[in-house]
């Protein structure tokens, strides 16, 4: 049987502002559902001590704080959660202009960058593991910062986007 090469994971378009390159975050089946998991008990907790702290008055230091965390790290998980599931970075080349639209549900943050700023664009392969590990990712210099977009690309479809987005602008080495 003869196979066939799998196709990109992103998409490329041409749009009327420009090029358009929606890349896809890597999924991953057990982060969704332990984060799944991991939420319902966030909830249940975050239920029962704010309850039990308007009900019963206690506003003692230890469980407002203890509450405020826990806060911040169900918002965080539900970003995360998110992600997986639905994020995307897309990418529009313009005529002069570089453009990272970093989205969830097509909300997110957008970073403009003039191209002729832009140099070494370049993949970055994974590297490390447990605490210290990182996905791979595109990457380019913009002045004395690294920008990097779509954590967990594959090398071979990283080489294509690379060489769709120089054909199109002008990044120097």
């Amino acid at each position: 049987m003869l196979l066939v090469p799998p196709p990109l994971r992103s998409t490329v378009s041409e749009q009327p502002d420009g090029l358009r390159i929606s890349i896809p975050a890597l999924r991953d089946l057990f982060t969704t559902f332990f984060l799944m998991f991991w939420l319902a008990m966030w909830a249940y907790a975050e239920n029962h001590v704010g309850r039990e702290m308007i009900l019963s008055g206690k506003w003692d230091l230890f469980s407002v704080g203890w509450l405020a965390g826990w806060t911040l790290a169900g918002g965080a998980a539900i970003h995360a959660w998110l992600w997986n599931l639905f994020g995307k970075d897309v990418v529009t080349l313009c005529a002069n202009e570089f453009r990272l639209h970093r989205q969830i549900l097509g909300i997110g943050f957008l970073r403009r960058y003039r191209s002729a700023d832009l140099h070494h664009l370049r993949f970055v392969p994974e590297c490390g593991s447990g605490r210290g590990h990182r996905e791979s990712h595109i990457a380019f210099d913009f002045g004395a910062k690294t920008i990097k977009f779509a954590d967990g690309v594959q090398a071979a479809e990283a080489s294509q986007l690379i060489v769709i987005i120089s054909d199109r602008v002008d990044i120097r080495g």
